[in-house]
């Protein structure tokens, strides 16, 4: 997805569930009541960059995702966060994202 502008939704800026291996650029996303962007259920292998997330209830809500890829992310003004990662039955997948680590897709064990 390229050149992507969304605002004043119902919801999020721009959510994926089981999205893989896609690429996400030139994002402008704001004064949407939830997140700018939403990333949950098998986000995974993915490449985030050269977004703008602006004025929205939270920059990123991410759960259940892992192995991907954040570049050149500018997130202001959120209302609550500006990286919210939620609970998961798996920790470090939502961790594996932010913070590389082998295996983070399918260790199971917890890293906090």
């Amino acid at each position: 997805m390229r050149n992507y502008t969304a605002f004043d939704n119902e919801f999020d800026g721009l959510a994926c569930y089981q999205t893989e291996n896609c690429q996400f650029t030139g994002l402008r996303l704001h004064d949407n009541p939830g997140a700018g962007i939403s990333l949950d259920l098998a986000f995974n292998h993915n490449v985030v960059s050269n977004a703008v997330l602006t004025a929205n209830d939270l920059g990123i809500f991410m759960r259940e995702s892992c192995d991907n890829q954040f570049h050149n992310i500018s997130i202001r003004n959120s209302r609550h966060y500006g990286v919210f990662m939620a609970h998961t039955r798996n920790r470090l997948k939502a961790a594996g994202s932010l913070f590389p680590r082998p295996n983070a897709c399918t260790t199971p064990s917890p890293i906090w």
